[in-house]
């Protein structure tokens, strides 16, 4: 049961960066004005990935979370609305980063010693 909701949790995350991205008005999702925001929401998506699909390597989860910014930052420049900025593209990187790093701490500190516990 607790998968289902980490998978629920980054898909949710998901689909708020897809929508903002794309520019869908309709929905109250609001990451972008601030590149901390777009760090912030990178840095959640790729962590939440990594504790929905654990057996996933870190080398795809990274590479799907970078194709993904670089996708919608290029979208963003067909849009009528938004433009495409290099800014926001390094904040969605650097939240990458900060994701992968995150994620590996949480593995190697709680998941080792929770595995500690169960012995």
């Amino acid at each position: 049961m607790s998968r289902f909701i980490v998978i629920l949790v980054f898909a949710g995350i998901l689909a708020a960066i897809v929508i903002d991205g794309l520019g869908f008005d309709w929905i109250p999702v609001a990451i972008e004005e601030q590149w901390s925001h777009h760090a912030a929401a990178f840095a959640l998506l790729v962590f939440s990935a990594r504790l929905a699909f654990p057996r996933t390597l870190m080398f795809w989860t990274f590479l799907y979370a970078v194709l993904l910014a670089l996708f919608l930052e290029l979208a963003q420049g067909l849009l009528p609305r938004q433009s495409t900025s290099v800014l926001h593209m390094a904040a969605n990187l650097g939240g990458i980063i900060i994701g992968v790093l995150a994620a590996q701490v949480w593995r190697r500190q709680v998941v080792s010693r929770l595995a500690e516990y169960d012995r």
